[in-house]
């Protein structure tokens, strides 16, 4: 049933993106050194950065998510449970255990019963519910502090917004920028940062470096800053001063 939303939804809800947990994990290979990395504190992850979660209880991996998500205070508060009208009346230890927690806990609740009409589901209830979040206002002022006070979804904002004025950058580059500029960085934070910023779609990655992708675009905006501006100062630093890593990022643009 979530591909069939995903496809469905591809052409109706263009004001929402969506993010799925395994497209971001599949990213994680690029992690240096290599680890294993947990699932499910990836997914913890992705919960503390989205505005909402939609899951569909549908096979074995997402009951797991639903135990998890129900167990997590912040993560049930932001999420809505789909699943076929046939499922939800039954007395069923889902839906009285983590199903009826998140109930309680989401603003997004009560969970959606999905009907199956004329050989398809009915997803336009969902859209209706997201509305919630697509009209729930989200600008927050961003102050500068160091990179130990930052949240979780204030570090993805700050590196995004790093890769949106160097325009290229490796990602021993990018912690060093992080450590100058924020007094600190943690590689255990960037990883995965990066992961779900390549799941979404915002950026790519590409010999070594790390770009915006053609449509991705800054979370950020600034007062009496012209960013553009630094973006433009910022490629005269590359060509003046680092001539050979300018034409390698030349290169890989046209390739």
């Amino acid at each position: 049933m979530r591909r069939k939303f995903l496809a469905w939804a591809k052409g109706r809800l263009h004001e929402v993106v969506f993010v799925l947990a395994e497209d971001a994990y599949a990213y994680t290979h690029f992690y240096d050194p290599p680890e294993a990395v947990n699932l499910s504190e990836f997914e913890e992850v992705i919960g503390e950065i989205a505005d909402c979660i939609v899951l569909f209880p549908e096979s074995a991996g997402s009951f797991a998510e639903l135990g998890l998500f129900s167990g997590h205070e912040k993560i049930r508060s932001k999420t809505l449970v789909v699943n076929p009208v046939a499922y939800m009346s039954r007395e069923s230890f889902v839906n009285l255990g983590p199903v009826a927690t998140i109930d309680q806990n989401s603003f997004l609740k009560p969970s959606l019963p999905i009907t199956f009409e004329k050989g398809r589901y009915n997803f336009s209830s969902i859209r209706a519910r997201l509305q919630r979040v697509v009209k729930n206002n989200r600008r927050k002022s961003f102050s500068y502090k160091p990179y130990r006070s930052l949240t979780l979804f204030e570090k993805f904002l700050v590196i995004l917004e790093m890769i949106h004025l160097m325009q290229f950058v490796s990602f021993d580059d990018l912690e060093k920028c992080l450590v100058w500029i924020f007094d600190g960085a943690v590689r255990k934070d960037m990883w995965p940062l990066l992961s779900v910023l390549l799941g979404m779609k915002f950026i790519y990655v590409k010999d070594g470096f790390y770009m915006l992708a053609p449509h991705g675009s800054s979370l950020l905006e600034f007062d009496d800053v012209q960013i553009e501006d630094l973006r433009v100062r910022v490629r005269g630093h590359y060509e003046k001063n680092c001539p050979e890593l300018w034409r390698r990022y030349q290169k890989v643009q046209k390739c």
